[in-house]
């Protein structure tokens, strides 16, 4: 459900969905409850993300296998090769935000 007015969106998502958000075509804030996963999926392009909040986020390469975990706080930024294969798991008690 949205809700807007001139200047605000207000969304509410249920507890287990992922979020992203797109701010023309640079920017990109990615929202994820405790528990939640991003789903399989690789990018065409390289990218970074910078963690806007604490968060502890497990990796998952292709085969299933764990790859070990980020322990992120504000400001921390990760990068992702173009191609890769993952899922994501956000492993921390509070909701994950991080930009792209």
């Amino acid at each position: 459900m949205a809700h807007s007015d001139s200047r605000t969106v207000i969304i509410t998502l249920p507890d287990d969905m992922v979020c992203e958000l797109r701010f023309g075509d640079k920017r990109k804030v990615v929202v994820f409850p405790p528990g939640c996963e991003t789903g399989w999926h690789k990018a065409s392009k390289g990218y970074e993300m910078r963690a806007l909040t604490t968060c502890n986020l497990t990796r998952y390469s292709k085969d299933g296998k764990k790859l070990p975990g980020v322990k992120m706080k504000p400001g921390d930024k990760i990068k992702r090769k173009a191609g890769i294969a993952h899922n994501v798991v956000n492993d921390s008690d509070d909701v994950a935000v991080l930009l792209k």
